[in-house]
């Protein structure tokens, strides 16, 4: 069984190279995709040229606004007070040289989920290992119940199915819609060559285009 991951991303806003290098090889061992900009004009064009969202954004508290190194402005506060670069499934953690307890209070209102100073104010010691530990808990792969199920049944669901990708409908839902198919447990397999040829078959039905079921590959073992 094989599950097709989305890559998880984070976008490291930081001007300092060897922070940037300590933050890059600690965060890529999660695994994940770290993008970085040293200034907040790049930052900006990362924001507004990505694909999808970014799934974690790291802030410094003080980095340069363009090309120029000086001066420098507090840009991580900004970001999150005015420019509503982030969507809410972005997660914004400020991790900064900078750090007072003002900034903080004004960090966590204006939205961030976490705020972090780098040296730790008590011990002199990085916080690169707590940075760490909050974002792989971010990223951490949800259960997903739909994929236990298709574990526990898969050699069924290649027997019962000669094509080379099936979505999964409640049998019920599908004898409404006047679908035919092989029968696993209470799913019914809607059957074709093609992922979109499945998918088609679901479109021409309104209950089943809203649900729009998962669909998988079952030649070669079952996989999304």
């Amino acid at each position: 069984m094989e599950k097709t991951e989305v890559e998880r991303r984070i976008l490291c806003v930081e001007d300092t190279p060897d922070h940037i290098k300590a933050i890059r090889e600690k965060l890529e061992r999660i695994p994940a995709r770290v993008d970085v900009a040293m200034t907040g004009d790049k930052a900006f064009d990362l924001l507004l040229e990505a694909e999808r969202p970014y799934d974690i954004v790291i802030l410094d508290m003080r980095v340069p606004s363009g090309k120029d190194p000086n001066p420098k402005i507090n840009w991580g506060l900004d970001v999150l007070r005015y420019y509503n670069l982030l969507p809410a499934e972005t997660r914004a953690i400020v991790f900064t040289q900078h750090a007072t307890f003002s900034n903080c209070v004004a960090c966590i209102k204006a939205g961030a989920y976490d705020y972090i100073p780098k040296v730790d104010p008590i011990t002199g010691e990085s916080n690169l290992g707590r940075l760490f530990a909050v974002c792989q808990e971010l990223l951490k792969a949800e259960e997903d119940p739909e994929l236990d199920w298709l574990t526990a049944h898969e050699e069924e669901i290649v027997g019962a199915s000669r094509s080379e990708y099936v979505a999964l409908v409640n049998e019920t839902s599908g004898r409404k819609a006047g679908l035919e198919g092989p029968v696993v447990g209470d799913w019914m397999l809607i059957e074709g060559p093609s992922a979109e040829t499945v998918r088609r078959k679901l479109l021409g039905h309104p209950t089943l285009r809203r649900e729009m079921p998962t669909i998988v590959r079952v030649r070669g073992g079952v996989r999304r």
